[in-house]
Order: structure tokens, then sequence, then C-alpha cells
């Protein structure tokens, strides 16, 4: 399963990740993309999941163009310092969406 994260995730999230193939926007050179532009390219290229902090993004984008999962995590800062408390949640939903547990396309922790 591949995973794409976003410019505003940390990329030392990858280290938690290393099950799955994992990639930075900074390791695909797509930095300063905008979030449909983004999305386009992740799909175009594969991916499987978006990760972002980017919360607006349901807002701004019609998801349901996109053949993607994306999750949002609401945490209150980039580090992995945030991210750290909510990762056995983080871990759940990624391998509900490795296995097909879950339909959804839409996960925020």
């Amino acid at each position: 399963m591949k995973i794409l994260l976003d410019e505003n995730i940390d990329q030392n999230l990858k280290r938690f990740l290393k099950d799955y193939e994992v990639y930075h926007v900074r390791d695909m050179k797509w930095l300063g993309r905008k979030n449909g532009e983004l999305l386009k390219l992740a799909v175009t290229n594969n991916f499987d999941v978006f990760i972002s902090n980017d919360a607006q993004i349901k807002f701004q984008q019609n998801l349901t163009k996109f053949d993607i999962h994306l999750i949002i995590l609401k945490t209150k800062g980039n580090d992995l310092d945030f991210v750290y408390p909510i990762l056995p949640r983080l871990l759940e939903v990624i391998n509900a969406i490795k296995s097909r547990v879950t339909k959804d396309k839409y996960f925020e922790i």
C-alpha cells in the first residue's frame, strides 16, 4: 500500500509506517502544490492514502472525484510529538484500509 504524507506532516512519521511504501510530498518534489493538484498527482501515481492535517480540504475539494483515502490528523501541531498520541488510531485506520475492512474514504483522527 502506498501512502503520501502532505508537506504539513512531519517526515519522521515514515519510520512508524515502515510496513508500507511511504513518501513525503518533499520526496516527490511536489512541495507548494495546491490540494487539488496534489490529490490528482497522488491518484495518478497510484497512492492509496493521503495523510494531511489540513482539515479544510474537505470543504475545498470534491473528494468524491478522487479515488484515494484521505486521513486528516487533527493535532495541535505538525511535530511528531503531537502525532505520537494518535499513532495507534492512525495505524488502525491504515490497517482497515489495507485489509478492506472499511469502504470509507475520509477519516479524521
